[in-house]
């Protein structure tokens, strides 16, 4: 890795940690470079400030969110796919709790405008909507797995935000799982997917 590679990703280290340990308030570029080990001209001369550094984590996050979404077909069949892939997205909310709350719980036009911001998110639901495909029947309209990603996310993501309030988690955390992914099973079958089955448990990561 060259020099400027190196700096750069020491940047975005330090601005990680930062972030994650004082949020938004605690993130300059002062200390962004304290951390880092470098100059605030350093910074700046790779991201030309704060804006440029919570773009990089933004698009950081995305990349990480769809690298958990993108399963190979080798690794799980129909049968598991679901369950499989509503951990690993419980998974990536509980192991990036500041990319997650940057990604989703802060003002975008902090970031920038949406012509640049819609490109990255959507990204990774093309990742999400690729592996989801494989549920679908072979003579489904292209874009249908797209529209099922889109909704199976929210869906997703409404359970890991509530899980997070404490009035809403009335149940071990192997009950709560499976409790994600029968809602992901049910919104699923609306789409007339292949592969589907009734959870044979209330315990541990269910499959559809």
């Amino acid at each position: 890795m060259s020099t400027d590679s190196n700096n750069r990703q020491r940047i975005l280290d330090a601005a990680h940690a930062i972030f994650a340990e004082a949020g938004l308030a605690g993130l300059s570029v002062r200390a962004i470079a304290a951390r880092a080990g470098l100059s605030t001209i350093g910074v700046y001369s790779h991201f030309k400030g704060k804006r440029g550094i919570l773009l990089a984590l933004y698009a950081d996050g995305f990349v990480r969110l769809g690298d958990a979404a993108d399963i190979p077909a080798q690794s799980a069949g129909e049968s598991d796919l679901v369950g499989l892939l509503v951990n690993r997205y419980i998974d990536f909310h509980r192991n990036h709790r500041a990319h997650y709350q940057l990604m989703f719980g802060m003002d975008r036009s902090q970031l920038g405008d949406s012509g640049t911001l819609e490109p990255i998110a959507k990204a990774a639901i093309e990742r999400l909507a690729a592996t989801l495909g494989r549920l679908l029947p072979a003579d489904q309209p292209a874009d249908l797995a797209l529209a099922m990603a889109f909704r199976v996310w929210v869906l997703m993501h409404g359970y890991v935000t509530l899980g997070e309030m404490a009035r809403f988690r009335m149940m071990d955390e192997a009950e709560w799982r499976a409790e994600v992914v029968g809602a992901v099973c049910q919104l699923l079958a609306g789409f007339k997917v292949v592969g589907m089955a009734q959870p044979k448990s209330n315990h541990g990561p269910l499959c559809c």
